[in-house]
């Protein structure tokens, strides 16, 4: 690895600047709300899996830095770190954006020791993190090529959470029913939109337009796993017959359907290097 290829441009440094206060303030605020309800006795288990999700994540974006990414940035550390601290906006402050939809990380997941919602929150970390990670694998002539890329995958992902909410009573069943199996299936599709999202940004820059092309070509499961959710939702949800439905077979079977179909798409398709 080479540390020092070239000098980076004003661009490139205030990207980098920008983006590590941007996260280092996201991630200051997510572990001392954490680490401070944890110590007043909240679950350990829900506490854990806010904690851990996005540190594993960005862990996984940086080793597809080093090994998918442009040459440029496998060959410079400098530019894995620039890539890393962006992600870290994806990791620590747009998952937050769930309140929008009624599911706070802050109030929900922490201060009402929800486990719903904290699931649900770490499956955000990692569909948004997926599908940055995907952004970062290909070549192309400038860095925010990738950011433009990223941004519009994370607009098909909240498309998808919108709609969602829409047709679903996602945000009661989360926050006031405390419902667990839902928020098991919200972070599985998450998880798996952002699988499916992160395969569809991969490739080399050609221009704005394609880029959109090939969002909309090859990310349209996204719109399969839409509508499946809101199916399902429409039968799993919790009701008065039926308050708590069991987290196995109404969470965890069907997030593991939305994230093994999403892989399994991703595996028939042809190498994003040949496109």
């Amino acid at each position: 690895m080479v540390l020092f290829r070239e000098e980076m441009s004003d661009d490139e440094t205030f990207a980098l600047v920008a983006s590590a206060v941007l996260g280092l303030i996201g991630a200051a605020q997510w572990y001392s709300r954490g680490l401070r309800i944890a110590r007043l006795g909240a679950s350990m288990g829900s506490i854990a899996l806010l904690l851990v999700a996005p540190l594993a994540a960005l862990a996984f974006l940086w080793i597809v830095l080093a090994s998918a990414a442009a040459v440029e940035v496998r060959t410079d550390v400098r530019y894995q770190i620039l890539f890393v601290a962006m992600g870290t906006i994806w990791a620590f402050v747009l998952p937050r954006a769930l309140a929008f939809v009624g599911v706070s990380y802050s109030q929900d997941a922490l201060e009402r020791r929800n486990p719903s919602a904290a699931v649900a929150i770490a499956g955000a970390v990692v569909g948004l993190v997926l599908l940055f990670t995907g952004s970062n694998m290909g070549e192309g002539p400038s860095i925010w090529n990738t950011v433009a890329t990223a941004l519009a995958a994370t607009a098909a992902l909240a498309s998808v959470v919108l709609a969602l909410a829409l047709g679903a009573s996602l945000g009661d069943s989360i926050a006031v029913e405390r419902d667990l199996a839902t928020g098991v299936r919200l972070a599985g599709l998450l998880a798996g939109c952002g699988i499916v999202l992160g395969r569809a940004a991969a490739g080399n820059w050609v221009s704005a337009q394609a880029m959109i092309t090939d969002l909309a070509a090859l990310g349209w499961p996204v719109v399969v796993l839409l509508a499946a959710a809101i199916a399902l939702e429409q039968v799993l949800r919790p009701r008065v017959a039926n308050p708590s439905p069991p987290v196995v077979a109404a969470g965890v079977l069907p997030a593991a359907a939305y994230v093994t179909l999403s892989l399994l798409y991703v595996a028939v398709l042809p190498g994003w290097r040949a496109r």
